[in-house]
């Protein structure tokens, strides 16, 4: 097993060697490999003397829910994509997909993907290996069709689950790669390690969304500082059933029935791992004429808050209007 540490000071061989054995490392992140059998001992014996110190979690994809399909791209109408189509399409944002990678051979995606990553083997394939980051690739280009995609792979197994440190080392390049915006259709917002790695690009003015997770339940976690956390609604404008819901959920968008692009052809999908990359590729329209703090903003299309709608369901013409903010975003310090 694998623990993510983040010392308050830097740690001699000696150290890191008493806690296990050092297998990388992610900026100022170490990655120690522990005996699985001592990991929760090692790791409450750790946290006295470190910022950070948590289990390299396995993320899974989110299982998709059984939908039958229904209207082809309804949710054009759903979030008023033909308002902000009349100020912007995205030209030229970059938007950073986290996921298993990409089908660069797609016709929908061919010509609008740049040169992406390999978190896990870090290096340059970046080949889908799921399928599930071709659909969410897809379905960001819906809604910004003159954006460009960086595809970054985050997982080595067929399955799509993908380690945390992956996904924070992946967050990491691309803030450094010209990413504008990055989405990461996981709910790895839930490590510590990942939080860190996403204050780190939010002070370069990159913008985060993340799903929610299709559980159907509020599991009490805490909103994350510095991501975007999407739920999903229906063709009735109403949450899901599968949607997970809770303080955590910053606002929804569509997740029911989305027509995007999969390997070798399109289909119907279902789940909050689209309703987020939907809501980057909304985002994408104002991102260059826009702070951070006001993109947020433009986002909330409520006044009041709820568990099952956040602050709303996204607005893309409600995004393309200036309008003044109501709170702060959370500071970049």
């Amino acid at each position: 097993m694998r623990l993510l540490i983040k010392p308050k000071k830097p740690m001699s061989d000696r150290e890191i060697r008493g806690i296990g054995r050092e297998v990388g490392r992610i900026k100022d992140i170490i990655i120690i490999e522990v005996p699985d059998h001592a990991a929760e001992r090692i790791l409450k014996n750790v946290r006295k003397n470190v910022e950070i110190a948590e289990i390299d979690e396995l993320e899974p994809l989110e299982k998709p829910p059984d939908v039958a399909p229904q209207t082809e791209r309804w949710y054009y109408k759903a979030v008023n994509i033909d308002i902000g189509w009349k100020i912007s399409t995205g030209k030229d944002v970059k938007i950073a997909i986290l996921d298993t990678g990409a089908q660069a051979s797609h016709p929908y995606l061919y010509g609008r993907l740049l040169a992406g990553w390999n978190s896990v083997r870090q290096n340059t394939d970046w080949n889908d290996i799921n399928g599930h980051g071709t659909a969410v690739a897809g379905t960001s280009l819906a809604v910004a069709p003159d954006s460009r995609i960086i595809p970054v792979r985050v997982s080595d197994f067929e399955d799509g689950g993908a380690y945390n440190s992956d996904m924070a080392r992946a967050i990491y390049w691309a803030a450094d790669n010209g990413a504008n915006i990055i989405n990461m259709s996981y709910r790895s917002w839930t490590s510590a390690i990942v939080v860190e790695a996403a204050r780190y690009a939010v002070q370069r003015n990159v913008f985060i969304t993340s799903s929610a997770g299709n559980d159907g339940v509020d599991h009490g976690y805490y909103a994350p500082d510095y991501i975007l956390v999407v739920g999903a609604t229906g063709q009735d404008g109403r949450k899901t059933w599968w949607s997970d819901y809770g303080k955590y959920i910053d606002v929804t968008a569509p997740g029911e029935n989305i027509y995007t692009s999969v390997l070798n052809g399109y289909d119907y999908v279902n789940g909050t791992s689209f309703s987020a990359p939907m809501t980057a590729g909304v985002a994408a329209l104002m991102y260059r004429d826009t702070s951070l703090f006001d993109l947020e903003m433009r986002l909330r299309t409520n006044n009041s808050w709820n568990q099952n709608l956040g602050w709303g369901i996204i607005d893309a013409g409600r995004v393309v209007q200036p309008h003044s903010p109501q709170r702060f975003y959370n500071e970049l310090a």
